[in-house]
């Protein structure tokens, strides 16, 4: 046992070394190295464990439990069931609704991105979403037109849904 826990050792070190200086530097998604540390610091224990035992110490049990000794079986796992969440229907009448409260019920909450052009008083805002790879766009006087008219084309080039353009109130 213990001459052939000292050759895994030595194998496991010998050769992290000759990969460190051969340049072939063996590296992870996250730049972490790939080197069996943990199972040299298992073999390493058990040969201490080894020599110890030789020399007359007695190891408490519990330190020689190995990890399938020291948990309690397992009981077999159930594939859980994916959920998948039914598609929204639009209401009766869709149009009852302001357009953006339409839209975050269909598709959820989105990020919208608000672009200005000109100087006061002739501000034009124009807000952008993308919606499944598409990118919409609605223009106004203020942010929160621009949303609407953003979302009013997305109403009506997603789901058909057609805003009546709503009249002035001056006369």
């Amino acid at each position: 046992k213990n001459i052939c826990s000292e050759n895994v050792l030595q194998y496991i070190s010998f050769k992290a070394c000759e990969k460190d200086s051969s340049g072939d530097m063996n590296r992870g998604s996250q730049g972490e190295e790939h080197k069996p540390w943990t199972a040299l610091a298992s073999v390493a224990l058990f040969k201490m464990f080894n020599d110890w035992q030789a020399q007359g110490a007695v190891i408490p049990p519990d330190l020689m439990k190995t990890a399938a000794q020291s948990v309690a079986p397992m009981e077999e796992e159930k594939p859980k069931a994916v959920k998948t969440k039914p598609e929204k229907k639009l209401p009766e009448d869709p149009t009852s609704r302001h357009p953006v409260q339409l839209l975050h019920e269909m598709l959820g909450p989105m990020q919208f991105e608000f672009t200005q052009d000109g100087l006061p008083p002739n501000v034009l805002y124009t807000c952008t979403v993308t919606v499944n790879d598409v990118v919409y766009s609605g223009a106004a006087k203020n942010k929160k037109e621009a949303k609407k008219e953003c979302a009013k084309d997305i109403m009506l080039k997603v789901y058909g849904v057609t805003y009546v353009k709503e009249e002035s109130m001056t006369s």
